[in-house]
């Protein structure tokens, strides 16, 4: 919260650009969903992937999340999939494998022509 000369104002969203807010989120994310396992939900900042095998396991990641008084962007919240784009991989029943942007991207690569590129390759297939 900040005071101004006529009101006091606090913020109703984390403000993702100070420096810190990242890891306060992470970490309070990573206080919610301590009891959960990590085989049924697994977060990164503020995306949340939720493997469930039932309608029932999926809402009790939800429920603690409204319980929490958290709030998510619909628009962005795939639910109900089998397979899903996570931080640029494809993740699906049969395992984790490099997204179609990665894929695409090491494919089209040109041919490396100095040591310096030869490394960029290696950093963008590996």
């Amino acid at each position: 919260a900040f005071l101004t000369s006529d009101d006091q104002y606090e913020f109703l969203r984390m403000l993702f650009g100070l420096s810190n807010a990242p890891a306060t989120f992470q970490r309070l994310l990573n206080t919610l969903f301590s009891k959960l396992r990590h085989d049924k939900v697994s977060i990164y900042l503020d995306d949340i992937l939720i493997f469930s095998e039932t309608v029932a396991e999926g809402l009790e990641v939800l429920k603690i999340l409204r319980n929490a008084n958290l709030k998510l962007n619909v628009e962005k919240c795939f639910f109900f999939e089998t397979t899903i784009d996570y931080l640029g991989y494809e993740v699906s029943l049969e395992g984790i494998r490099p997204g179609k942007a990665k894929i695409t991207a090491v494919s089209n690569f040109p041919k490396p022509k100095t040591v310096h590129q030869v490394r960029q390759f290696l950093g963008l297939s590996s």
